[in-house]
């Protein structure tokens, strides 16, 4: 895929996820036991200009997810470079 603007390089990113793996987690907050969504998602980088793009992306991703947790409950978002292996 060539990428001539915004919208061919956003579509790129968005099909550099291979695989995602959704779980429900309990975690300790302040004393309160909360349940969320821990978000495992496997990302190819060689979809992505460099690393920072990559980096960029997740953080663009976690907040999404994070505004869309229902009332006391939490998501976390793992991104694995699945060409490589790294968290």
């Amino acid at each position: 895929m060539v990428v001539t603007g915004p919208v061919e390089a956003n579509e790129k990113r968005i099909n550099g996820i291979e695989s995602y793996e959704v779980q429900s987690v309990n975690r300790l907050v302040r004393g309160v036991m909360m349940r969320g969504q821990r978000l495992n998602l496997s990302i190819r980088a060689d979809h992505f200009a460099g690393i920072g793009d990559f980096y960029l992306f997740g953080l663009v991703l976690d907040e999404f997810f994070s505004e869309y947790a229902g009332m006391n409950s939490f998501t976390q978002l793992n991104t694995t470079n699945s060409n490589t292996g790294e968290d």
